[in-house]
């Protein structure tokens, strides 16, 4: 019941003394749609097979990226749906599709060889990743269209149930094929 408690005044009181404290917190959602339809920022990156990465290797192709980090639970428990994820895309040239840690490579390999992952993956600096992600937290996602701009930007958590958070492979696959068709 104390841990109830405490949670629940923490809810409350932090809104309250962020206000207080001239903070503001942030409106995800505006944040979003003023991202969306813009060109995706700058980059180069390098996935650990050696295949360079950066918006001319991109332009023509939708991409998309996932972000995460090996102590985020979330961001691994959904390693199995990536990997269907990419199994179901991996044969299409026109689709790039790059799991992105700040982690380096040697603190990975375990964990990429327990999920046996499938998929590209990118080791790049923390303050770069959240560059890329906008600084969105983890994990989580953003898609780009064949003309370089950010469709989709945020939070999403790929899971075998869809909900306000989350997206399942299915729906991951569908919203990839509607911009190669474009």
């Amino acid at each position: 019941m104390k841990i109830l408690l405490s949670l629940l005044a923490v809810t409350l009181y932090t809104p309250l003394f962020a206000q207080t404290q001239g903070w503001t917190i942030p409106n995800w959602d505006s944040i979003n749609k003023s991202i969306i339809g813009t060109d995706y920022v700058p980059f180069s990156i390098t996935t650990l097979d050696g295949k360079v990465i950066n918006n001319a290797y991109i332009k023509g192709k939708v991409t998309f990226f996932s972000f995460w980090f090996k102590g985020c639970h979330p961001c691994l428990d959904e390693f199995d749906e990536l990997n269907e994820l990419y199994k179901n895309i991996n044969n299409d040239t026109n689709i790039v599709f790059v799991a992105i840690t700040f982690d380096k490579e040697e603190e990975i390999t375990d964990i990429l060889s327990k999920y046996n992952v499938t998929f590209p993956v990118a080791c790049v600096p923390k303050k770069e990743v959240r560059r890329l992600n906008y600084n969105r937290g983890f994990p989580s996602v953003v898609l780009i269209d064949k003309q370089g701009k950010v469709r989709k930007v945020g939070l999403n958590h790929i899971t075998p149930i869809n909900d306000k958070r989350t997206i399942t492979v299915d729906s991951a696959k569908a919203l990839i094929n509607s911009y190669t068709s474009l």
